[in-house]
């Protein structure tokens, strides 16, 4: 990262900002953000004065980060990142925002000696300030939950078969986002999804699930108790657990399973599934993921690749596809 600078903050609490992430953010909202054309003829003049002024690179550069440093306060930037931060004062020492290059990159995380948040964003986001509010208060309740003892963040997560990781985290990744926008929204702030949104997403990671079935969980998260990690982990794991918990049946075979829906094994959507796995073929892809069952399926590419290397009689690994 690029030297970074502190914002005015709560008290207690730093907040600091990627060099890289300023210029790219205050570029956004002059390009994107309409307001006050004033500011972009401002940065157009100081700008001038600065190539002027400062002909070593390095001072040049520095200047140019002053300039970006002020206006970002100036344009109200900052504004959104104090509110959301300030639920934080006190449990955290430090945020750190740095710059995301991609949506996959975005997100809040806690060090693992919980005393500093790093928060990358997207630039575009700072051309709509009351819509990155509404993504910082999301974020910010993931970490504020990550704090809390009862939740216990973290607790049996080595129980996670790595090698479905990707798709489990996903599960994973959307009854947590049920719990946290429906307490945003009970609350009376905007939540980032809607609930036909988060809707839509369940009943796409968890195809075992019937329809009422979906939208009993996600009701339930957003209207109901947040439940600690270690569930939302074992509901992730196995949608059995969590279609018993809102009392209906899974349906029962993979051959249920909607075209699009993600395979368990790639992770990727697949509009192939295929049909019974014979035993042999059963156990190889169990030693590679422990927690798959036959009737949790499989796409037709995975199953073949299982298939080849069974007939080769080869050790090497399958190549993941869609």
């Amino acid at each position: 990262m690029s030297p970074a600078r502190p914002a005015v903050e709560p008290p207690g609490l730093r907040i600091r900002y990627d060099a890289d992430l300023l210029e790219a953010a205050v570029e956004a909202v002059l390009r994107h953000g309409g307001g006050d054309r004033t500011l972009a003829e401002r940065w157009r003049r100081a700008a001038d004065r600065i190539y002027a002024g400062y002909p070593d690179p390095q001072s040049r550069r520095a200047a140019f980060h002053g300039l970006h440093a002020r206006l970002f306060d100036e344009m109200g930037c900052a504004a959104p990142l104090r509110a959301a931060a300030a639920g934080l004062d006190g449990h955290v020492a430090e945020v750190l925002v740095g710059r995301a290059w991609t949506s996959a990159e975005e997100g809040a995380d806690l060090d693992a000696r919980l005393r500093t948040v790093r928060l990358r964003l997207l630039p575009a986001r700072f051309a709509s300030l009351p819509d990155l509010e509404v993504f910082l208060r999301h974020e910010f309740g993931h970490v504020q939950d990550m704090l809390d003892e009862r939740f216990s963040y973290g607790r049996e997560a080595e129980a996670l078969p790595g090698a479905t990781s990707r798709l489990l985290g996903e599960r994973f990744g959307c009854l947590w986002d049920c719990s946290v926008d429906g307490r945003i929204a009970r609350a009376g702030g905007r939540p980032l999804h809607t609930l036909r949104e988060l809707e839509e997403r369940c009943a796409r990671l968890f195809p075992a699930l019937p329809p009422g079935g979906v939208a009993t969980v996600v009701r339930r998260l957003w209207e109901g108790e947040r439940p600690a990690y270690p569930v939302l982990l074992h509901w992730a794991a196995e949608p059995a657990a969590l279609a018993a918990w809102v009392g209906c049946s899974p349906l029962g075979s993979a051959a249920g399973r909607p075209p699009g829906a993600p395979c368990p094994l790639c992770g990727f959507p697949t509009h192939a599934w295929a049909g019974e796995v014979e035993e042999e073929v059963q156990e190889m892809i169990r030693a590679d993921f422990p927690a798959w069952r036959p009737e949790d399926g499989a796409c037709a590419r995975c199953l073949e690749a299982y298939a080849l290397r069974l007939t080769a009689g080869s050790g090497l690994t399958a190549r993941w596809g869609g």
